[in-house]
């Protein structure tokens, strides 16, 4: 299935063969939608079994829950970003779509699953909220990104320019 996934974004291609693909890099995409199944799994009020999961997050007023969407969110895109388009030069625009709709298809699936959950709700606010993060978190990582091949770019050719000058 991953292969097929893969496939579908372009990330197997002649140079890039499913057995060379890098696990590696989807544990940080793994380790944040863990980390919002686990935030999303504290009851909206204690439960008399199980104090300890609602006091870790409980204290947290809801209007900064509900503003914790965007960076949350938006680190996910970053992180879908990073693992489809670990060491490009030039952006894919598929990637970069996929990114955002694998972020916002996280949210739609956590807000169905926080329904579930004792005194908490789902809400089309805060799935808006969780496609305004990624959005940023995209934006913000084709930015870092460009600045970042441009700036080796600009190393590199420093190097160069200065080879060129002493022989």
């Amino acid at each position: 299935m991953a292969v097929h996934v893969a496939r579908a974004v372009g990330m197997v291609t002649p140079e890039v063969t499913p057995d060379r693909l890098d696990h590696r890099r989807w544990l940080f995409p793994a380790g944040v939608m863990l980390a919002i199944l686990v935030t999303s799994s504290v009851p909206g009020r204690p439960l008399p079994r199980d104090p300890g999961l609602y006091g870790l997050f409980g204290w947290v007023p809801p209007e900064i829950q509900n503003a914790l969407h965007v960076p949350v969110y938006g680190m996910l895109a970053w992180a879908w970003c990073a693992a489809l388009l670990p060491s490009a030069t030039r952006f894919s625009v598929a990637r970069l779509v996929a990114s955002t709709v694998l972020t916002v298809g996280v949210g739609l699936l956590d807000e169905t699953y926080q329904s579930l959950i004792p005194g908490r709700y789902s809400s089309l606010a805060d799935v808006s909220l969780d496609a305004v993060g990624a959005i940023v978190g995209v934006i913000a990582f084709v930015i870092l990104r460009t600045r970042r091949v441009a700036a080796a770019r600009a190393a590199r050719d420093s190097r160069t320019g200065s080879q060129s000058e002493r022989t």
